[in-house]
C-alpha cells in the first residue's frame, strides 16, 4: 500500500505504521528522528543531561569515518573507553550521506557555543528545553555554504 498522498504528504496509513515498531515505517522514522544508534559494550552506560541511564548512545554519522573510530570519540558521551564499535550491522556499515546539500538537525542537545557539526550539517538544538539556548540558523540561499557565523542564539530571557 503506498505511503504517500497526491499531494505527496504521508498517509494515515504511513501514519499508523509509524507508530508499529516492527515496521520499517518505525525503524525510518526513528532513524530519521534519532540518528544511529548502537548498543554500548556490556557492562558499559552513560547517563544523559536529564539523568536517564542508557545503554545505546547515537553516532556523530556526519563525520567522513564514522564506522572506524572508537566509541569515545564517535559518540557524544566523552567519558566512554576507548572500544571498537562491533555492533555494526550491514546497514549501517553502509550508511553515508548521500546529498551534497546541506542537512539540518535537532534532538542532539548540543551546548556551548553554535558550530557546524561538518561543511554540511548544521544542529539548531542547543538545550533550549534545559538551561541552553533557542539557536537558529540564517540559511543564505545567495552564498549556501555553511558558516558557524550564521547561527543566532536567543541568551536573553523573554
Amino acid at each position: 500500500m503506498p505511503l504517500l498522498d497526491d499531494g505527496n504528504r504521508l498517509n494515515p496509513h504511513a501514519i499508523q505504521r509509524m507508530g508499529q515498531p516492527a515496521t520499517p515505517e518505525f525503524s525510518a522514522i526513528r532513524r530519521l528522528l534519532n540518528g544511529i544508534d548502537l548498543p554500548l559494550p556490556d557492562g558499559i552506560s552513560m547517563t544523559d543531561k536529564m539523568g536517564i541511564v542508557r545503554h545505546n548512545a547515537r553516532v556523530k554519522w556526519w563525520l567522513n569515518a564514522w564506522q572506524t573510530h572508537p566509541i569515545s570519540q564517535t559518540l557524544f558521551a566523552d567519558n566512554l573507553p576507548n572500544t571498537p564499535l562491533t555492533a555494526l550491522n550491514d546497514e549501517l556499515a553502509n550508511f553515508h550521506i548521500a546529498t551534497d546539500k546541506p542537512i539540518f538537525i535537532g534532538h542532539y542537545w548540543l551546548d556551548g557555543a553554535p558550530r557546524l557539526l561538518s561543511k554540511q550539517v548544521v544542529c539548531v538544538d542547543y538545550s533550549a528545553g534545559k538551561d541552553g539556548f533557542l539557536t537558529a540558523y540564517q540559511f543564505d540561499t545567495d552564498n549556501p555554504t555553511l558558516s558557524a557565523d550564521n547561527f543566532v542564539q536567543f541568551t536573553d530571557e523573554f
